[in-house]
């Protein structure tokens, strides 16, 4: 995928940092250097991907972005840990699409914070529980 995807505070401003380190173990072995602010994402055998994550150095974050996203199928790892972030932080991700909702939650807390006026832009979230899910809602708005 040549788009970027956003995972920020579902309340919508930096008032709810999360722990870097969240990111940081559910990626896991998949950063090829974690000490840096641009983790260049490789497979389980090593290989460099072309996935990139922009996060800042600070131990508590406001969100990161995702370069060149692979594809579901390609590398579900990656997929795993990216719902593990959204299920462990009070984070939802935003991607590029053509329809309205384009913005998915997986954690309650989350989903229960969003801001009106975010929901009058966005839509209502795609409240997930799985991969499948972010799939799913990522193929129903043409992304």
């Amino acid at each position: 995928m040549s788009v970027s995807l956003y995972v920020f505070p579902a309340c919508g401003d930096e008032s709810t940092p999360f722990d870097r380190t969240i990111v940081q173990q559910a990626f896991g072995s998949l950063i090829a250097d974690p000490s840096d602010d641009h983790w260049e994402i490789v497979t389980l055998d090593g290989e460099f991907t072309g996935v990139g994550i922009l996060i800042g150095l600070e131990p508590k974050i406001t969100g990161f972005s995702v370069d060149h996203p692979p594809g579901f199928k390609e590398f579900p790892e990656f997929w795993d840990a990216l719902i593990e972030v959204l299920q462990r932080t009070p984070a939802g991700m935003l991607w590029p699409c053509d329809a309205r909702s384009n913005y998915c939650v997986a954690n309650a807390a989350a989903a229960a914070v969003i801001p009106a006026d975010f929901v009058e832009s966005f839509g209502p979230p795609y409240v997930v529980s799985s991969v499948a899910d972010i799939e799913a809602a990522m193929i129903e708005t043409n992304f």
